[in-house]
């Protein structure tokens, strides 16, 4: 289980800071810091390992189990074409263990990024309140389904 203002600082605690939030519904990872080929290696598992404790709220749970999301906020990082595959990766990760997973404040360089290097595309939201309620719509008419 991820501890509540869970920190994760990579070899380099100026290149990368990861900050872990929970919420009733999964988590938000507020990452500041460059997302690059100098951490690439070490974020693609921290990341993955904030994924899968979410993951895991929905096989602990008892009863129905509710929408499930991780909301990056990535307003405060730097990425580029190597950062954008760590998030594309973590996103077609959590298709798979069926945790919506969504960036919100990406700035243009990003955003850019992820419109042209996507495919349907990870999904971008101004902030991380307009995400959560996309994730949370999204997923609870997948849940209905």
């Amino acid at each position: 289980m991820i501890p509540e203002g869970f920190l994760v600082t990579l070899d380099d605690p100026m290149a990368l800071k990861i900050t872990v939030r929970l919420n009733p519904w999964g988590a938000t990872a507020a990452l500041d810091g460059d997302l690059d080929m100098a951490t690439e290696a070490p974020a693609g598992p921290a990341l993955d390992a904030v994924l899968t404790a979410v993951a895991a709220r929905r096989t602990r749970s008892p009863g129905p189990v509710g929408p499930v999301g991780l909301v990056l906020d990535v307003s405060r990082v730097f990425a580029d074409v190597r950062g954008l595959t760590v998030l594309h990766l973590l996103w077609r990760a959590g298709e798979r263990r069926a945790v919506a997973v969504a960036l919100s404040g990406a700035g243009p360089l990003l955003h850019r990024m992820v419109e042209l290097l996507t495919s349907p595309g990870v999904p971008l939201y101004p902030d991380v309140a307009e995400a959560w309620n996309a994730v949370l719509t999204t997923s609870e008419r997948v849940e209905r389904v």
